[in-house]
């Protein structure tokens, strides 16, 4: 997911034919992101996280790949509204999953070993935003940002089976 947050991120002047489009794109994820966050940990506090995450990894593949499909060309003006709400759903799926793997990352650790675990998360949270604005980049410069967009889409998808072991071993 934090690929595809990148990518968006660091491209979305690029995605969209007029500034303010970007701009509101970027104000959609984040709102959706901010807010996701919050609301998850109560959910998560009644509903086991495992059975949490699947769902959030089918929400991320499913919008990016609405994403990809709108900026296969830069997002017009007209394109407002599927442009809020693609990228206000990457936003919850972005917000759900960072909160739901930490807590997974805290759970595994044990309550000895949560300095590790956060120090493990944030630089992996790190390393997927940042390859996530090269991965993506250098896809765009060969093949467009749809198709950029669209491969960060189906990695989020190739997640699916890891975020389903968990409910299985439940």
């Amino acid at each position: 997911m934090t690929l595809a947050g990148g990518a968006i991120i660091t491209f979305a002047p690029q995605l969209v034919a007029v500034p303010w489009l970007g701009a509101l794109g970027l104000f959609a994820m984040g709102l959706a992101t901010s807010v996701t966050r919050w609301r998850i940990g109560g959910l998560s506090d009644r509903v086991p996280i495992d059975r949490l995450v699947w769902p959030f990894v089918l929400l991320a593949a499913a919008s990016l790949a609405g994403v990809a499909l709108l900026v296969r060309e830069p997002v017009q003006a007209a394109q407002v509204l599927p442009w809020v709400v693609a990228t206000g759903l990457v936003g919850v799926s972005y917000g759900a999953l960072q909160n739901l793997t930490m807590l997974q990352a805290f759970a595994a650790a044990g309550p000895r070993r949560v300095g590790a675990a956060s120090a493990v998360w944030n630089a992996g949270f790190d390393t997927g935003t940042a390859s996530g604005a090269l991965l993506v980049g250098w896809v765009a410069v060969g093949a467009g940002f749809g198709t950029g967009m669209g491969l960060t889409a189906a990695i989020c998808l190739l997640t699916l089976p890891l975020a389903l072991l968990g409910t299985r071993r439940r």
